[in-house]
């Protein structure tokens, strides 16, 4: 039991007695410390990029396991074709992505919140005859926004996605997509907002299940500040937003037909000289 100390005032100088108990607190399981709490000096050593990758190869990690992955690019510039492609290559319809090899996911949440009528276009032209029925058994699409928002109601995110597998007798998700985060907050550019939308992405991280979000950059100004290298401030939103991400890769303005791909935050080693050029008729990275 545990006990508070209360104050007696009975003579000068006073005194106190433990008299009153307090609510039993919880003990941590052992579970919980199996998982959670290691040796300092054993846990700053253990190799931190084996088995890591989601999207990646030794140090070169595109997606890390338990870490936001950001697409950031304007209007056009193939946020959804990308990242299509990519959930084409971690159901393994594809062999790899940019080069890069995947993890298989089993079951797939893809909430598409922004135009859901254009994302149906765009994933349209890699659905098959021959594949059609792995996308039904490894992808649900949420077509449009869940009915709340992620900077008012940030811990709704995870009960959200549990429930939906649940009521659907799905498998439970082990990846979530959001295509694309503007659509489903009610505002992103002040502190709070930035904390809580944070907040909402991490609880799903530390349920292993990986987070995919695309996301727009700021509108920029002249075309001189279009063509100079984008940085994080150039991503969309409060600055707490990226903050928690693993990784931001940022697609650039299109050159003869090829979008460069700054790699602007990497869970490990940055990767430079990625390019994605499409083609528009199937979809397909070329």
């Amino acid at each position: 039991m545990l006990w508070k100390a209360s104050i007696v005032r009975s003579e000068p100088g006073g005194g106190f007695l433990l008299n009153e108990p307090l609510p039993q607190i919880n003990p941590v399981s052992p579970e919980y410390v199996k998982r959670k709490a290691f040796p300092a000096g054993s846990w700053a050593r253990d190799e931190v990029t084996a088995g890591r990758a989601i999207v990646g190869r030794g140090q070169q990690i595109l997606w890390a396991k338990g870490e936001t992955f950001f697409i950031v690019g304007d209007t056009g510039h193939g946020k959804s074709t990308l990242t299509q492609n990519m959930t084409r290559a971690n159901i393994g319809l594809i062999p790899d992505i940019l080069g890069y090899e995947a993890i298989a996911f089993k079951s797939v949440l893809y909430i598409a919140a922004d135009r859901p009528s254009q994302i149906k276009a765009s994933l349209k032209r890699m659905v098959t005859d021959a594949n059609c029925q792995t996308w039904d058994d490894r992808v649900v699409v949420h077509e449009g926004p869940p009915d709340f928002s992620l900077n008012d109601d940030p811990f709704k995110f995870l009960p959200f996605i549990r429930e939906l597998a649940e009521k659907m007798e799905r498998e439970p998700f082990d990846c979530v997509i959001c295509d694309s985060l503007k659509d489903m907050v009610s505002q992103m550019d002040e502190n709070t907002d930035g904390i809580h939308i944070n907040q909402a992405l991490q609880s799903v991280c530390r349920q292993d299940i990986q987070v995919l979000v695309d996301i727009h950059p700021r509108k920029m100004g002249s075309g001189r500040d279009k063509e100079r290298h984008p940085v994080l401030d150039d991503v969309g939103g409060n600055k707490n937003i990226t903050a928690g991400a693993g990784s931001v890769l940022f697609i650039g303005a299109p050159n003869e037909g090829s979008y460069p791909l700054h790699h602007l935050k990497s869970p490990s080693e940055r990767i430079d000289g990625l390019a994605v050029r499409y083609d528009r008729p199937t979809g397909d990275i070329l």
